[in-house]
């Protein structure tokens, strides 16, 4: 086995209690309890580009466009209805969501 230290930051979306007020909403029209849909194992979790590769301007930048695409996927999955998607937008997803980083990202090879 062999550990190769990486160019990358971990990147993992935590859903706040927002998100799962509004998730209830959802999945009440549907007649699903939360239970039944949401497993905190797949909460997303990106491999990108080191943050200290980045200057603070184009880092808030590159999170911006992230967090659109990040609340695209996460609340995708858990709509049938358009009229339930919120407005995509970075506050959007500062209320619905948190990111945490890590930047010692190490690659393991079996």
């Amino acid at each position: 086995m062999e550990f190769v230290q990486t160019e990358y930051s971990g990147v993992f979306l935590q859903p706040k209690p927002e998100f799962f007020i509004w998730l209830e909403m959802v999945l009440t029209k549907q007649r699903l309890s939360k239970e039944q849909i949401y497993f905190e194992e797949q909460d997303i979790a990106c491999l990108i580009p080191s943050v200290t590769k980045f200057k603070s301007a184009e880092l808030k930048s590159f999170l911006d466009t992230l967090k659109l695409k990040l609340l695209v996927m996460a609340l995708g999955g858990f709509i049938t209805d358009s009229s339930d998607f919120p407005e995509i937008s970075s506050e959007t997803f500062d209320v619905f969501f948190s990111l945490r980083f890590w930047d010692n990202v190490i690659r393991v090879i079996a």
